[in-house]
């Protein structure tokens, strides 16, 4: 890419902000694992930053001071590139993990190393692997009880496969950026704009809760005061491209249009 791909924008957010934020509606616990020394983008307070042992050493390399630091019995690996992914297929992988040591999505006969559920007691026989010079996430399977997931029966919760789209190349990342959508614009006023703390953002977004929901997530200061589980407290409204005032989170929005949550009192 030419650049470090974790602080690519993503409509409003990076790479890695955005992924965090996808991973963080899944599980609770989120650790991002960076190279020594490495800057990252501005991340929320719920994720923990941990370094690589040792640069370059590939997937397992990231895999084991992830694996170490998370505070579950078992953790999804993903990469910081992924721009839409799904929480029901986050849950999917999780739920075909049983009793094995790994599920991992198989794409085209291809493992993915970086959409695979991996139990966090695997740390110290990668540690091994590791300083042994084998490097390939491809070992660990052969040492490990595991569950291959082919993409086609992720297709159950993800229809479109979107969780394993990455962003490897420039073509790739201006695909991606094409592809999202639909893209609504959250505008605040007054009060609602000291308390996000900006003018506007843009989401994803096809209903007013959805919009209301990622507004939430990328802003906390909005919760608990102005957005609660997806939905505006009553002393608040959204008004829809200036024409009409809404409050029924299951409104369908347009791609376009502009959402601007204000006051009760500054509405008049």
């Amino acid at each position: 890419m030419g650049r470090d791909k974790a602080t690519l924008p993503f409509h409003g957010e990076t790479l890695l902000k955005r992924a965090v934020r996808l991973v963080r509606r899944a599980v609770d616990d989120v650790v991002v694992v960076a190279r020594p020394g490495q800057s990252l983008p501005s991340l929320p307070s719920s994720a923990r930053v941990v370094r690589d042992d040792v640069e370059d050493r590939g997937p397992l390399g990231g895999l084991s001071p992830g694996l170490r630091a998370s505070k579950a019995d078992a953790a999804l690996a993903v990469a910081c590139d992924s721009p839409f992914l799904h929480e029901a297929a986050i849950d999917f992988v999780f739920a075909r993990l049983g009793d094995a040591e790994v599920a991992i999505v198989v794409e085209d006969g291809r493992p993915c190393p970086l959409f695979a559920v991996y139990r966090t007691s695997l740390a110290p026989r990668i540690d091994r692997m590791l300083a042994e010079g084998r490097l390939r996430p491809v070992f660990l399977l052969d040492e490990v009880p595991h569950v291959r997931i082919d993409a086609e029966e992720l297709r159950a919760a993800d229809c479109d496969l979107r969780s394993l789209v990455n962003c490897n190349t420039p073509e790739a990342y201006e695909s991606a950026l094409a592809a999202s959508g639909p893209w609504v614009r959250v505008e605040f006023y007054d009060v609602a704009r000291l308390r996000a703390g900006t003018a506007a953002i843009e989401v994803e977004a096809a209903t007013l809760g959805d919009a209301l929901r990622e507004a939430a997530e990328r802003l906390p200061a909005l919760v608990p005061d102005v957005i609660r589980d997806g939905r505006l407290l009553e002393h608040w409204r959204a008004n829809i491209d200036g024409e009409r005032f809404v409050d029924d989170p299951e409104l369908p929005l347009r791609s376009g249009s502009a959402v601007l949550l204000l006051s009760a009192q500054a509405g008049g």
